[in-house]
């Protein structure tokens, strides 16, 4: 090939190259350590081209590692997963532009020019995160800090930041390393030793968070302990609302359940999202089924479809639900999910055009809950819930804890993305991808969490973000039926609220307001030819 050709075919590589390091970053291969040098190969080829193609090279290299990562979507809707995938990839699109430009226009010999754009970059894309998790009611998955969930001692300060802090420590040192391999690339550095202190700054940075995370694990011990049973159905989500799976589903549940309770020794047994295959208040023979079960001394969480009948008549207003059970068979609360997936749980403007039912399987759109509930546990604690994806939004979690939740329950149904039962892996990429982003809502807010799933990843998560009683077959494979008995530890009613639980993103809106602010520095210094 002739040096011309090489010449055009490098800056694919080098973006074919950071898609490839994000995507093994990432469950299912969770090699975590390959996000730190993610996303050097991409900054080191857009600084040698036009902004034009830095985008285009973003944009490529965004959508290839999000159409891998969410391949797990195609379950439900491959035209939903390819417009979503392409959509996030834009997001990359603005951090290429801006630090391409930076270093077009900067070079990379400046020590302190390489700490500003580090300091810039970092927030460009910690904002632009922000922004994607917000905008067109937000869409929060999969983060840059999310590759971090199983380093405790690294994810800790997103007590402060949330996860777009963890996420903007991981850019700067990127673009710290980019900067060196720069300047050794331009043949600069190819004589005697040369010190750069924005590699060094990147490293003290990533040694204070570490040490700092290590300080809070030491210090996060919890006298109370407290002790749940989940149940994982593992129902497959055809048969869910088949009705001649309808005894085949009260029998799972009523078999695991009794066999959790002659265990014993919890203190509330939780079923999954929508466990029930009826409405719980309209179905004479679901609230007796539950009856039964609650009425055998422990407690027990309910998920459920509801239902609200209107005065004068109409179609009633229906809710995505959880229910406490009290051990006398009544109903004692409820919550109702506030959070709605959009075009999981909804059809946006479907009075309007009707046409969009077709892009999804449901067929009645929700209405939304409009607070948290906080369910209290006969003195053991209070705790609220968030369903199903619920607990990738952070400042739903957030607002439970600031109510008084001392416990957060993640109830879910994940088989709608289950496509690798069986398989080597022993779980579907969207479930075990949907766990890694529960863990920050532990961290941020330090209240433990369970999540009980119909199928995919049931565990615990401690106040530190540390995964522990995953329920799974003992080699890994966690697409099954069983229950599992938990035991987290509590904080105390009064604990002190975390920075980031009193305060939100404020970190993340500040990234935001900078990356709006260089986009549009970066656009008029283009226009212009500076």
């Amino acid at each position: 090939m002739k040096a011309s050709g090489i010449h055009k075919l490098l800056p694919w590589v080098g973006a074919l190259l950071t898609s490839f390091l994000l995507i093994v970053s990432y469950p299912p291969f969770e090699q975590s350590q390959w996000a730190w040098f993610a996303l050097v190969p991409l900054i080191c080829v857009v600084a040698q081209v036009k902004a034009k193609r830095a985008a285009l090279l973003a944009f490529v290299s965004g959508a290839i590692y999000w159409l891998f990562t969410m391949f797990w979507l195609t379950r439900v809707t491959v035209m939903g997963w390819f417009i979503l995938c392409l959509y996030c990839a834009l997001y990359l699109v603005p951090f290429a532009v801006v630090v391409g430009a930076w270093l077009k226009s900067r070079g990379c010999s400046s020590a302190l020019s390489n700490l500003g754009l580090a300091v810039t970059g970092s927030a460009v894309w910690a904002g632009f995160e922000y922004l994607r998790s917000v905008l067109f009611t937000g869409f929060a998955w999969n983060p840059l800090a999310v590759s971090q969930f199983a380093m405790p001692s690294i994810i800790q300060s997103a007590q402060w930041g949330g996860v777009y802090m963890i996420s903007a420590l991981i850019v700067f040192t990127n673009i710290a390393i980019a900067c060196v391999v720069l300047r050794y690339i331009r043949g600069r550095n190819f004589r005697g030793v040369t010190l750069h202190p924005e590699l060094l700054a990147a490293l003290l940075l990533v040694l204070a968070n570490t040490l700092q995370g290590v300080r809070t694990i030491n210090n996060g011990s919890s006298p109370r302990k407290v002790r749940i049973a989940t149940v994982q159905p593992n129902i497959p989500q055809y048969q869910k609302w088949t009705a001649q799976f309808v005894t085949a589903i009260y029998d799972q549940l009523d078999g695991l359940s009794r066999t959790a309770l002659r265990v014993g020794g919890f203190d509330l047994l939780v079923w999954p999202e929508t466990a029930l295959p009826d409405f719980l208040r309209e179905s004479e023979s679901a609230y007796q089924f539950v009856h039964d079960i609650s009425t055998n001394g422990v407690p027990l969480l309910v998920g459920s479809m509801d239902m609200e009948w209107k005065e004068g008549g109409g179609k009633p207003d229906y809710y995505n639900s959880s229910f406490l059970v009290a051990t006398n068979g009544i109903i004692d609360q409820v919550y109702d999910k506030q959070h709605l997936v959009m075009f999981g749980e909804y059809v946006p403007l479907e009075h309007f055009l009707p046409f969009l039912t077709a892009l999804t399987p449901i067929q009645e759109s929700f209405s939304s809950g409009d607070t948290s509930t906080v369910f209290r546990l006969d003195g053991k604690v209070n705790f609220s819930v968030l369903i199903c994806f619920e607990d990738v939004i952070a400042k739903v979690a957030r607002s439970a804890v600031r109510n008084g939740a001392r416990m957060l329950v993640n109830q879910t149904n994940d088989a709608w993305f289950d496509f690798a039962e069986g398989s080597r892996l022993g779980y579907s990429w969207g479930p075990r991808q949907h766990m890694a982003q529960c863990v920050f809502r532990a961290v941020e807010n330090r209240v433990p969490v369970i999540r009980s799933s119909n199928t995919g990843v049931s565990c615990g998560i401690d106040r530190l973000g540390r995964v522990h009683d995953i329920l799974d077959d003992g080699e890994g494979r966690t697409m099954l039926a069983g229950f599992k008995i938990m035991e987290l530890g509590i904080p105390a009613e009064d604990m002190s609220l975390t920075w980031y639980t009193r305060n939100g993103d404020v970190f993340g809106l500040l990234c935001a307001l900078v990356a709006v602010g260089m986009c549009i520095l970066t656009f008029r210094q283009l226009r212009t030819g500076g």
